[in-house]
């Protein structure tokens, strides 16, 4: 079947190619197959990115490898600062606690 898909990079084999469209598909994802190694493969879901995640016997990836990586790191970055931020909280609590005993 003829491509109409954008140039991207294949997550098994890792080169850019324009893959081949196995399976139309309306309402999903187009199932894609790279035109190296012939793998399944489908359009990542990350706005703007053309790169393609990959199609497994029982889950298909929704982000490619590079946008699963950012979004892994910002959940990181996210709860360390969420944990320090209940840090600093907790330790204004106890210390407003600790000063309205010694007003007693």
């Amino acid at each position: 079947m003829t491509s109409f898909k954008d140039k991207g990079k294949c997550p098994f084999c890792e080169k850019t190619m324009t893959p081949d469209i196995s399976e139309k598909n309306n309402i999903r994802r187009d199932k894609c197959e790279c035109t190296n190694c012939r793998r399944v493969i489908y359009v990542c879901r990350a706005p703007g990115c053309r790169d393609y995640a990959r199609g497994g016997s029982l889950y298909d990836d929704e982000f490619c490898i590079s946008c699963s990586d950012k979004i892994a790191e910002f959940g990181k970055k996210s709860s360390e600062q969420f944990g320090a931020a209940v840090v600093l909280g907790g330790a204004a609590l106890v210390t407003g606690w600790l000063a309205s005993l010694n007003k007693k």
